[in-house]
């Protein structure tokens, strides 16, 4: 009896399809890759061409681009290209082609069109290789949670309503939907930049251990952040944003004028740059880490908690100048438990200059037991902190003011007139005695 061969070369893709449902519960998925030089090898240097299903034979099962081309199948995984010749490829999708996974291994490609993108049981994704760059003009769905693994560059509109997308790789991830969606985005690694319309908010979302995403236009979360430990949050200058619960211990960095506002939620990490801080909500929102920023904090509703192992730097300028908590109404409650710091760098200490740091007329403020200054001592009355320098700030009134203390030389001067009044006093009266 002959022997017949069961090689998933040997069988058609149907029936590959068929026995991995059988054996694993799971669709298969075609293998193709771009080919659009036929049976040379290779896709061609310039690959420009159409993408849809069943019609345009751009498409090749072999990895090298030697075999005959064939038509695409839908939901397929795909890569870019066969071989590795191609330079640049403008690719038009037709039709809404759908696909498993993409892969671009080498060249810069330039989408146009929209296509849909893994698959209801979660196991898609979109992969650029190092040296490699792709942008999409049009949509890319997703139809489950997809993984984005960038190692080049990748340009994109995403719609993606209730599904996650989880970037990893040291590439740069550019988002720019202009659709309405709520997805959500875990960055484990490389840089995302969400400069979606404004207003395109996103679900609850992670930035993660060496993972980094850089906000590039206003209102891009709409509501938990979670900025881990190793992770990076970048604001651009003037660029605001808010969060409903700011949480983790990774790092803030705020351009010049940016904003961030969170309504609840306890971050141990950094802020750094120049980012105001606001309040928003009636929940309460605990610093418990380093705030270096240069811009105010500002309690607009709820509680502000500066815990005992968070501290705040003050910025301390000319006149008047300088950073500040800052509040909106006394139902508002501010609790410092931690640290000030005065960055006296650049402080004009004339006598007589002061500086607002705590708006105690807008805020219902309280200093504990643990708070501290930096460089400074609290005096006997309690309220009162002073670094010996002529430097005291108030907790009464929130105020950092700066008093000129005499020189050594004018205290002898002072106290030698003082022993020379007396001594003329102590002989005049001698003298009247004698008489």
């Amino acid at each position: 009896m002959n022997h017949i061969p069961h090689t998933r070369k040997n069988l058609p893709l149907t029936w590959v399809a068929f026995a991995a449902t059988l054996a694993f519960g799971l669709p298969a998925h075609a293998q193709l890759y771009w080919d659009t030089n036929g049976t040379t090898l290779g896709a061609g240097v310039t690959a420009d061409g159409t993408w849809d299903t069943g019609t345009t034979s751009n498409w090749t099962t072999d990895a090298t681009g030697e075999n005959a081309a064939t038509t695409y199948v839908a939901a397929s995984d795909v890569t870019f290209s066969a071989g590795s010749d191609v330079a640049t490829a403008t690719i038009t999708a037709s039709g809404t082609p759908s696909a498993h996974s993409i892969t671009i291994e080498e060249g810069v490609y330039s989408f146009s069109g929209n296509i849909s993108l893994s698959s209801t049981a979660n196991t898609g994704s979109l992969n650029i290789a190092n040296g490699a760059s792709a942008s999409f003009a049009g949509n890319i769905t997703l139809l489950g949670n997809t993984a984005f693994a960038i190692e080049g560059s990748l340009s994109t509109n995403i719609i993606g309503a209730g599904k996650t997308l989880t970037k990893t790789g040291a590439g740069t991830l550019t988002l720019s939907d202009a659709a309405t969606n709520d997805y959500t985005i875990a960055a484990n690694g490389g840089l995302i930049i969400l400069q979606r319309s404004t207003g395109k908010q996103l679900k609850a979302s992670s930035i993660n251990d060496g993972g980094t995403v850089r906000i590039a236009a206003n209102e891009q979360f709409g509501a938990n952040l979670s900025v881990n430990t190793g992770g990076t949050l970048e604001i651009d200058a003037g660029i605001s944003d808010n969060v409903v619960a700011l949480s983790g211990g990774g790092d803030i960095i705020g351009g010049s004028g940016s904003g961030l506002g969170a309504t609840s939620g306890t971050f141990s990490g950094s802020i750094s740059g120049d980012v105001a801080l606001t309040k928003l909500g009636t929940g309460t929102f605990t610093l418990s880490g380093a705030n270096t920023s240069t811009g105010n904090t500002t309690v607009n509703v709820g509680t502000f908690t500066l815990s005992s192992t968070g501290s705040m730097t003050f910025e301390i300028g000319a006149n008047g100048v300088n950073n500040a908590v800052l509040g909106a109404g006394t139902d508002t409650a501010t609790n410092f438990a931690g640290t000030f710091n005065f960055d006296l760098s650049g402080a004009d200490l004339t006598n007589g200059n002061s500086w607002l740091i705590v708006d105690v007329d807008n805020l219902n403020q309280s200093f504990a037991s643990s708070f501290a200054i930096t460089g400074f001592s609290q005096n006997p009355d309690e309220v009162t902190w002073t670094n010996g320098a002529g430097l005291t700030f108030s907790e009464v009134s929130g105020i950092l003011s700066y008093s000129v203390i005499p020189e050594p030389s004018s205290y002898a001067l002072f106290a030698g007139a003082g022993l020379l009044g007396f001594a003329a006093v102590r002989r005049k009266i001698r003298g009247s005695l004698a008489a």
